[in-house]
């Protein structure tokens, strides 16, 4: 776990909102795939770099801004509804992580 702007929010309230989204589309949409993918939270230039993998397959970084980052993380924390545009994003990488799930 990563703290930043002096332990204001981590990279694990990163995750957790990454992972509450994957939860909702698993409760609406289900997964193709076994198991629940791990959620890889890493800062690079200000963007977070948000990877879902599982076992040895893993998908593209999502590029997300610092300070979208910390709107999530803060929501996460706060047990706020997940925003739309949040969760077809983590929606778009779990479809990628279904897709080459599949291929492997």
């Amino acid at each position: 776990m990563t703290s930043y702007q002096g332990g204001e929010f981590t990279s694990n309230e990163i995750a957790g909102a990454v992972a509450a989204a994957a939860l909702h589309d698993l409760h609406v949409n289900n997964f193709v795939f076994q198991g629940f993918p791990a959620v890889v939270v890493s800062l690079e230039d200000e963007m977070f770099m948000i990877r879902l993998s599982l076992g040895s397959t893993s998908t593209e970084a999502m590029p997300v801004p610092f300070n979208t980052g910390k709107q999530f993380a803060k929501a996460f924390r706060k047990k706020e509804q997940i925003s739309s545009d949040w969760f077809r994003k983590v929606q778009d990488l779990l479809i990628e992580l279904e897709r080459k799930s599949s291929a492997a």
